[in-house]
C-alpha cells in the first residue's frame, strides 16, 4: 500500500489508518493494469499504481483475520494492508474491500480498490 509522503512522492505505508493512503502497486498475482496514465516506464523506481479496479495487496492478518468483504486500510507493517477494526478511525483511510481472505500471517489478498 502506498501513501503520499511529505515530499509529495509515493512511499510504502508505515502507520495504521493513514489518511494519506492513495493506492496499491499493481501487477502481483498476474493481474495487469488496465490503463497506464504515464507513458515513461523505464525509470529505476517506476511502479504502476492501481487507483481503481482489482489488485492483489500485501496484507497482514496479525491485526485481525481478513474475510471477504472486509474493509482494508494501511497497517504499521511497512507496505501492508490490514482489516479495518475501528471504523470511525478509518474514515479517509480505507483503500479497498477484500475479495479474498487471509486467516493469519501475511500474504496476498485480492482487493477492490475503493479510495475513501
Amino acid at each position: 500500500m502506498l501513501v503520499i509522503g511529505e515530499n509529495g512522492l509515493f512511499a510504502p505505508c508505515s502507520d495504521e489508518y493513514d489518511t494519506s493512503a492513495t493506492g496499491v502497486v499493481s501487477g502481483a498475482g498476474g493481474l495487469n493494469p488496465g490503463n497506464v496514465l504515464e507513458g515513461e516506464t523505464k525509470g529505476p523506481h517506476h511502479v504502476t499504481v492501481a487507483l481503481a479496479g482489482q489488485v492483489y495487496v500485501k496484507a497482514d492478518a496479525a491485526y485481525g483475520a481478513i474475510s471477504v468483504g472486509d474493509l482494508l486500510t494501511t497497517s504499521p507493517h511497512d507496505g501492508f494492508a490490514m482489516r479495518v477494526a475501528d471504523r470511525p478511525r478509518a474514515v479517509g483511510a480505507i483503500i479497498g474491500k477484500a475479495l479474498s481472505s487471509l486467516a493469519g500471517g501475511t500474504g496476498l489478498v485480492r482487493m477492490l480498490v475503493a479510495n475513501s
